[in-house]
């Protein structure tokens, strides 16, 4: 969609309006009118399928142990796989144009995992953000860790959208829930907030953030 050099002077809340002006060409005209089932609702699959399909992948002392393909949304991972990745460095790309930083679950697999890093790539943007486990860090801490993460991830998506429906439906008295567009539009708002949140308090729980 754009090159790594048409991003590079340009700031988050920029670079989400022209990600939302792009979606927006992209899509033809039924999908523009789409609900996704209301304030709680979720981006259609159909919307996904446009992108590659994610990839995670395991390393130690600089040798690849494994990777694997999941789809456009995520990667799971078994128990198995999952005892393999602590002391380890991970990885993984956000495919989509709503990729960004890290969510709950990739920070659940980072404190769970007990890996030794953790870097997400957001391949449409050529972004990429790394979470380093230091020596301050314990289990009760990444527990901590997620289950702070997550309630703000789910709390800060739920005022995003309602500010959202507020100004541009609400306003002309429109009572239908946000279309597919003003949902991606409010997971990018999103990920610029997730993004802060982690520059300002993964420190706290013993993690290292840093956008590379």
């Amino acid at each position: 969609m754009f090159s790594e050099k048409d991003w590079t002077y340009l700031d988050s809340k920029l670079k989400t309006k022209l990600i939302v002006r792009e979606l927006k060409r992209q899509m033809d005209d039924s999908a523009m009118r789409e609900i996704s089932g209301g304030l709680g609702g979720g981006i259609g699959n159909r919307w996904f399928k446009n992108y590659q399909n994610e990839v995670f992948s395991v390393t130690k002392n600089g040798e690849t142990l494994f990777e694997k393909e999941g789809d456009q949304k995520s990667v799971d991972l078994t128990d198995i796989e999952l005892a393999k990745i602590k002391d380890c460095d991970i990885s993984h790309t956000h495919t989509t144009p709503v990729g960004g930083t890290f969510s709950s679950e990739d920070i659940e697999v980072t404190v769970v995992g007990w890996v030794l890093s953790h870097t997400v790539t957001a391949t449409v943007t050529h972004e990429s953000y790394r979470l380093e486990r230091t020596d301050k860090a314990t289990k009760d801490t990444g527990n901590r860790f997620f289950k702070a993460f997550s309630s703000y991830e789910r709390s800060k998506r739920e005022d995003i959208r309602y500010k959202i429906w507020q100004s541009e439906y609400e306003s002309r008295g429109i009572e239908s829930p946000l279309v597919e567009s003003d949902l991606i539009r409010a997971e990018l708002e999103l990920k610029i907030a997730l993004h802060q949140w982690l520059e300002e308090h993964a420190e706290d729980y013993g993690y290292l953030y840093k956008k590379l």
